[in-house]
């Protein structure tokens, strides 16, 4: 056995090696433990990944609502506008370990990507990202790891375990083997950015999942209107927020309004977080403007903020 067959790359397939010509790939993985490095770089391979999957975390908010509220009609409606849409595409959703026995009955021709990261950091990540106690953090990833290990000897799917740590040593060799497996025809380009892609620690990652001290998403924009909520992390009391206009301030607003999902999943006591704002008739919405929200105490922007104006 040469050198070259005992370098430990860090992916190895399960099952058969190669996908279907028709395939889901479901990135399979717990929250901070390197789901958006994978989902990430099929975006950049070519990947479809949902209709509202923005950087740097790219998990369709489509799928996640559906699956957040426990809608499974509208989860398997979202799923079947994505078969029918294109041939091959994936998704990413780290709160779905508990539901994969399901989902591997929804999904069509499900190939999975598994990826599995050291405990020690990802609870050293949610420490910094969300105030959570390490040994907990810890444990939940454990939990959550077991659930995954259990369902591979449970129903034998097809995929491919990978480590996310090998990955970052060996990334042009994982982005070949993702090639192989799903027959792509990636271009230099899309090859280039993909490897551009995998870096340890990505700051804009690092900025977008920091909630530390301060909670919120801006949610939407409907003709006039854009909503969303808003909260201090060690605080109930409303918080202020800053509307702005390409940048220009154009009004200040308490989010003090219930929001019976965000009390549902204990993120703030009451509910009563949210915020809806009309543009005034003296602000005329075009396509290509950019509106964002923060915090007017100290400039902190919402996630999903900004959000552009599409009419």
């Amino acid at each position: 056995m040469n050198e070259k067959d005992l370098t430990n790359k860090g992916f190895t397939a399960i099952g058969t090696t190669e996908a279907e010509a028709d395939s889901t790939i479901c990135i399979v993985g717990v929250g901070r433990g390197g789901t958006s490095m994978l989902a990430g770089t099929l975006y950049h391979l070519g990947v479809f990944l949902g209709d509202n999957a923005p950087a740097p975390t790219f998990e369709d908010l489509e799928l996640f609502e559906a699956y957040d509220n426990g809608d499974w009609t509208k989860f398997n409606e979202t799923v079947s506008k994505y078969n029918h849409l294109h041939r091959i595409w994936g998704f990413k959703l780290p709160s779905t370990v508990s539901s994969l026995e399901k989902l591997h009955e929804i999904i069509r021709n499900p190939y999975y990507v598994f990826v599995f990261r050291d405990f020690a950091a990802i609870a050293m990540r949610s420490r910094i990202s969300h105030n959570m106690d390490l040994l907990e953090s810890m444990k939940d990833a454990a939990n959550n790891y077991v659930e995954i290990l259990n369902f591979i000897s449970k129903c034998s799917p097809n995929g491919i375990i990978c480590s996310y740590d090998k990955i970052l040593l060996y990334k042009h060799d994982f982005i070949e083997s993702i090639n192989n497996t799903f027959n792509f025809e990636i271009t230099d380009a899309q090859r280039s950015n993909a490897l551009g892609f995998i870096t340890r620690e990505p700051i804009d990652y690092l900025r977008e999942t920091c909630f530390s001290g301060y909670l919120g998403y801006l949610d939407s924009i409907e003709d006039r209107y854009i909503s969303g909520w808003a909260k201090h992390e060690d605080s109930n009391r409303n918080a202020q927020l800053e509307i702005r206009l390409n940048n220009k301030k154009i009004g200040v607003i308490l989010a003090s309004c219930y929001r019976e999902d965000i009390k549902r999943k204990a993120i703030h006591p009451t509910g009563n977080c949210g915020f809806s704002y009309r543009f005034p008739s003296s602000h005329s919405l075009k396509n290509g403007d950019e509106i964002s929200v923060r915090f007017a105490s100290n400039g902190i922007e919402l996630r999903n903020s900004p959000l552009i104006v599409s009419i």
